[in-house]
């Protein structure tokens, strides 16, 4: 499907917001976030994929987790937090920690940093604290597009 035939689609749903995961042939690429005014915009952040840990991976129940905020708490990278701030921006989602979250929100969506010193950003049901998945090793981020 190219870009005009999802702007349409979009434009008949009444969607504002489009991600498109891309897969190349070593697997998945890159995270696109676009929004639909008239037409299709490609707006900051554009993500690139190291890796991707499936929901069914997981050996957790699937129950649908509808209120979500980004979780804030594992430590202080300065792209990690530009990252944060720009998929908050995009999704609409608030950001704060797990303990000013809860009872109200039921899963998290947090961005850490791992040992190789790549991002991961994973999702986690509360108040159990267990990652539901899915788990995105980013290997890098894209601002100017």
């Amino acid at each position: 499907m190219s870009l005009n035939e999802l702007g349409e689609k979009a434009t008949q749903l009444g969607a504002e917001k489009i991600v498109i995961i891309e897969r190349w042939k070593s697997g998945f690429a890159r995270i696109r976030l676009l929004k639909v005014n008239g037409r299709i915009i490609q707006v900051p952040p554009c993500v690139y994929i190291r890796s991707i840990k499936a929901r069914r991976e997981f050996d957790t129940p699937r129950k649908p987790n509808r209120l979500l905020f980004i979780d804030n708490t594992d430590g202080e990278n300065p792209e990690a937090e530009i990252l944060i701030e720009g998929l908050s921006d995009f999704f609409g989602l608030p950001v704060m920690t797990a303990e000013k979250a809860l009872p109200e929100y039921h899963a998290a969506a947090r961005l850490a940093v791992d040992g190789s010193h790549a991002i991961r950003l994973s999702f986690h049901a509360l108040p159990e604290n267990v990652e539901i998945g899915p788990r995105v090793t980013v290997s890098h981020v894209e601002w100017e597009i």
